[in-house]
């Protein structure tokens, strides 16, 4: 019963990243605990119901911080916090019920490829590396964050929806004419319901 609109529009992509995020979580810890030869469906249950905890308290932290949205004056915001925070509690428990549903196949699946090993000594190599070097690291760091504040600063917003009508559309036309009349003004949206006949 609530109106589709640009902050209603938002939600669904919201909460698909969050539940995402969890089942990448799961799904990683589940693959090393099948790198280790953990394939009894107890251990794997084990490693989904270890990962799930602190899952679960970023569920329960994001939902929270959803909820604060209720406080705010506007319909919209309000709306949002709150369906957002139940779409966030709702994508956690699908994340755990699916994956629990997928754990009698995942014995059966074969160990994963040693790319993945690869993969994880190669990104510790890295954080060991920085950590020993971390003069030309923190240099490097504070070269990109110039070079981001450089860019962001040189980014034009162009909010102006009407740049996308040719010059001689008639709302622009119709712009410009209230414009001389009224001086500057902003236009709002209504929604007007008629009665019968």
């Amino acid at each position: 019963g609530r109106p589709i609109n640009m902050i209603t529009m938002a939600l669904p992509p919201v909460v698909m990243i969050l539940g995402v995020a969890n089942v990448v979580h799961m799904a990683t810890d589940l693959d090393l605990a099948l790198a280790r030869r953990e394939r009894s469906l107890s251990s794997l249950a084990a490693t989904l119901a270890s990962i799930a905890i602190p899952c679960a308290f970023n569920a329960l932290t994001t939902g929270v911080a959803f909820l604060s949205l209720t406080t705010a004056n506007m319909a919209v915001t309000r709306d949002y916090g709150l369906f957002a925070a139940i779409g966030v509690a709702f994508a956690f428990l699908y994340s755990v019920l699916i994956m629990a549903a997928y754990l009698p196949r995942a014995t059966r699946l074969p160990a994963p490829a040693r790319s993945t090993a690869r993969l994880a000594g190669l990104a510790e190599a890295m954080m060991i590396g920085s950590l020993r070097r971390r003069a030309p690291v923190l240099a490097l760091t504070a070269l990109l964050v110039a070079a981001a504040v450089f860019g962001a600063s040189r980014i034009v917003v162009d909010t102006n929806s009407f740049g996308f009508l040719p010059d001689d559309d008639v709302v622009l036309e119709d712009d410009r004419a209230l414009a001389r009349i009224m001086g500057p003004y902003i236009p709002m949206e209504l929604t007007i319901r008629a009665g019968s006949g």
